[in-house]
């Protein structure tokens, strides 16, 4: 009798083992099949229709468009990251735009080629549009900064100095920046001309060389102390000028 008991446990455990795991492969099943009627509702979609041009142009260019959009990604990753606190809702728009490109991918892996042309192209301009609200905050910032250099730079050509060496030592300094400030303007007119190409990622280029080159104007112009106060002020557009991420690092004495 124990003998046909404990016979009837294990069959009875083992039922239960196995109407768990139909659960499971069922739920997993449907999940599957979810997704899959997604994408297949997706391709018959008549917005992404397509002729067989469209298709062999989109087949011949999507590896192309992926790695530029991946690069533009991670461009905006760095910036989110240094900058994405001033500019409003910014994260989230990155992590939409990093859902759009993925399924986008999708149709591409499966070869649904119009599908994922079209949807590469959807987000291509939200991102254009996000580095648009980075290119408005870094022309912001960079008028500002070079704005302040020429008020510190009139401010020391009007000076009276002491000894007519310390006048010839100061005059060369002054000229020296007023030179860097006009090169630094120079590229604010090459970031306007891009923004009204709409060409707001090549526009960063040119803003952050501004940038640099009016910290380095301020810091050159300040006594040491005020430089150092400067570049602390600054420390983040100094990383993100270098296409890096800031970081504090890890405290002294840890």
């Amino acid at each position: 009798m124990k003998k046909n008991s404990f016979l009837k446990m294990i069959a009875v455990g083992g039922l239960m083992v196995a109407a768990c795991f139909g659960i499971y492969s069922q739920e997993k099943s449907s999940a599957n099949e979810g997704k899959s009627v997604q994408l297949a509702n997706a391709a018959d979609d008549p917005k992404y229709q397509g002729d067989y041009l469209e298709e062999f142009h989109y087949a011949r260019t999507l590896d192309s468009t992926k790695s530029r959009l991946l690069d533009q990604i991670h461009a905006l990753n760095i910036i989110v990251k240094n900058f994405g606190s001033q500019v409003q809702g910014s994260p989230e728009e990155l992590e939409s735009v990093k859902k759009m490109y993925t399924d986008a991918l999708r149709y591409y892996y499966r070869r649904q080629y119009i599908v994922a042309g079209r949807k590469m192209k959807e987000t291509e301009k939200s991102l254009d549009k996000l580095f648009g609200r980075f290119s408005d905050q870094y022309n912001q910032r960079a008028d500002q900064l070079l704005g302040e250099c020429a008020d510190t730079i009139v401010g020391l050509e009007q000076m009276s100095m002491g000894s007519q060496d310390a006048k010839a030592v100061r005059g060369r300094d002054i000229a020296s920046n007023h030179h860097k400030l006009q090169i630094a303007y120079y590229q604010m007119i090459q970031a306007d001309r891009m923004r009204r190409d709409y060409r707001f990622k090549d526009s960063l280029i040119h803003l952050r060389l501004a940038k640099e080159y009016g910290i380095s104007i301020l810091s050159g112009l300040k006594s040491e102390e005020e430089g150092k106060n400067i570049r602390e002020k600054y420390k983040i557009d100094l990383s993100d000028n270098r296409n890096m991420v800031y970081s504090e690092g890890p405290a002294k004495g840890n």
